[in-house]
């Protein structure tokens, strides 16, 4: 089979992701077997990777898809670059590498707040935060640079909630096309600002295609992400995981809203 195509090291306009779990400092020390964070980690790398297969161009060469990820830790880095002069062009606007990035964060939400087994025990659930940006990047190899890597590294933790959100660049980038179905509005905490941000959040009930599918899912997202929270909690995250339940009651409503829209109930 023949070989990726290279590309040049430059700048393009692109969308980032930078997301990281809430409370994994000293993980290692909660957990019976710390095989069982490792598997869940390999679990969301593998979530992440489904986007980044290398596309079969029309001349028969592979060639990168335009998603790629980077993860340090509990850390997660998801690029999407618009493409120029490839064969294989999944994303030709600044708007279609936003909602590539948005679907990459949206399924490491879901995945991250479930449980599996393992022969080590069940796997810890991994509530994610952080935000998209939209700009100028450079995605490739170890390289994760530009303006919008900025912006995103700058606000990944301001949001005072288990949830991601999109930066001003990124939702102007979607403009009128944001998938109603995928996001939701909400007036989003901010850590060290008085008032919160009306900002668009990635809904994890998004992917759901049926009523009685996001209901359940609904269930078990209360189950696994407000379980995760301690009954004791300091003040500092007492606050999150009350904003956490209000951007999920948030969720349902605009998963509710959505569904009624389209004629289902």
């Amino acid at each position: 089979m023949a070989e990726c195509k290279s590309e040049p090291m430059a700048l393009r306009d692109g969308a980032v992701a930078v997301i990281d779990a809430l409370g994994f400092k000293g993980i290692w020390n909660r957990v019976p077997d710390p095989r069982v964070v490792i598997a869940k980690l390999e679990e969301l790398r593998h979530t992440v990777e489904f986007f980044e297969h290398p596309r079969l161009g029309p001349d028969g060469n592979e060639y990168p898809a335009p998603v790629r990820s980077r993860f340090f830790s509990d850390g997660i880095v998801i690029t999407a670059t618009v493409e120029d002069v490839r064969p294989v062009r999944q994303i030709t606007t600044l708007g279609e590498a936003v909602d590539a990035v948005a679907r990459a964060a949206l399924l490491t939400i879901v995945a991250g707040a479930g449980r599996a087994p393992t022969t080590y025990g069940e796997t810890p659930p991994l509530l994610y935060r952080g935000c998209i940006a939209a700009g100028k990047i450079l995605a490739k190899g170890d390289f994760f640079v530009g303006s919008a890597i900025d912006e995103a590294a700058e606000w990944s933790q301001k949001a005072d909630a288990a949830i991601i959100w999109l930066l001003p660049s990124a939702r102007s980038a979607l403009g009128a096309a944001a998938p109603e179905h995928l996001v939701f509005e909400w007036d989003v905490p901010l850590k060290g600002h008085s008032s919160p941000l009306s900002a668009l959040v990635l809904n994890p009930l998004g992917r759901s295609d049926s009523p009685s599918h996001w209901r359940e899912t609904m269930e078990n997202l209360d189950r696994t992400i407000m379980g995760s929270f301690d009954e004791k909690l300091p003040v500092e995250v007492e606050i999150k995981k009350q904003n956490t339940r209000r951007a999920l009651d948030a969720a349902r409503a605009a998963t509710q809203r959505w569904f009624e829209s389209q004629g289902d109930q």
